[in-house]
């Protein structure tokens, strides 16, 4: 199946550089001009999940600068053209005029792991921001969910993923720089003493940090490592056979 919207937008207009949690993406311009800059899945854009969107993992980076901007494939789109977002790979857009375009997300054989994984996110992240309001951590437009609801969602993913004819390797995420939690069982503080902080939270005298920050680095320690998420998700399926 495949789900469309159409974008309009005066030029300057931009979306931030980010990357969707499943599917491909097909990009159709229809006036005016966009231009793109795309990244492969593996590149380190510094990955947050906070601002929190459903499917979406945004970069906290300034991903123009000549660091980050050399390595972009860079596309400019025309009336007539039409862009090819693969999965998982990160992408910004930005009118360089007014700008009219439609796109299709494409879902793939490899999205019900992927909605499991996000459904584990969704429910991570809400668990952990729960007592914060909700403009400080949610992006404008998206809906925050109660628990409950949460705890649905997570197991309809699993019932989707069991359903699924897809196997482990087509879903098995490529992991070269993440470390990796043993799968024995660990306490809370172990496993808290394994997650590696942000450096320049490690350059902050402990005692200046605010809660806030200190939550959302945990946050994007935990869920923006795929290694992490794929082992939960392994778990829950292992571990419940029919939810």
């Amino acid at each position: 199946s495949a789900k469309s919207t159409l974008w309009a937008g005066s030029i300057g207009s931009f979306t931030p550089c980010h990357r969707d949690s499943y599917g491909c993406n097909l990009h159709a311009q229809l006036i005016g001009c966009k231009e793109w800059h795309l990244w492969p899945p593996e590149t380190d854009l510094s990955p947050t999940r906070v601002p929190y969107e459903e499917s979406s993992t945004f970069s906290s980076v300034d991903v123009l600068d000549e660091k980050y901007a050399k390595s972009a494939v860079k596309i400019v789109a025309t009336p007539g053209d039409v862009v090819f977002i693969p999965r998982h790979w990160w992408h910004l857009a930005r009118n360089i005029e007014t700008s009219v375009s439609i796109n299709t997300w494409i879902d793939l054989p490899s999205d019900p792991v992927d909605r499991l994984k996000e459904a584990v996110t969704r429910l991570l992240v809400c668990s952990l921001k729960e007592k914060s309001k909700t403009d400080e951590w949610v992006n404008p437009g998206e809906e925050v969910t109660h628990q409950s609801e949460n705890e649905t969602l997570l197991k309809h993913a699993l019932n989707q993923c069991k359903n699924s004819s897809i196997s482990k390797a087509d879903s098995q995420p490529k992991v070269d720089r993440y470390f990796i939690i043993n799968k024995a069982a660990v306490t809370t503080r172990d496993f808290i003493q394994q997650v590696p902080l942000p450096t320049e939270l490690e350059r902050k005298e402990k005692n200046k940090v605010k809660d806030n920050n200190i939550v959302n680095a945990l946050i994007n320690s935990i869920v923006c490592n795929d290694q992490i998420v794929e082992t939960i998700s392994e778990h829950l399926l292992n571990s419940f056979s029919d939810v």
